[in-house]
């Protein structure tokens, strides 16, 4: 049941994900420079990576304890 309603939510929120309207033109340069010149998609890009580097530097925490509590056994 839980698995149902979170499909439910899904297709419901889900037109909310498309960011506006119109004809855009496609393009990998014309995309880069669409994302830093618009300041909610700034934000946006700029909070994964500030989560993917909190995210790795964990990640490499943790092995670097987990190495140093194997070496002392």
């Amino acid at each position: 049941m839980k698995i149902f309603i979170q499909c439910v939510l899904a297709v419901l929120f889900a037109p909310m994900a498309f960011a506006h309207d119109g004809n855009h033109p496609a393009g990998l340069v014309t995309n880069i420079l669409h994302l830093f010149s618009q300041p909610d998609h700034l934000l946006a890009a700029l909070s994964v990576i500030t989560v993917s580097s909190l995210g790795y530097l964990l990640v490499q925490k943790l092995r670097a304890k987990r190495t140093s509590v194997a070496r002392h056994k």
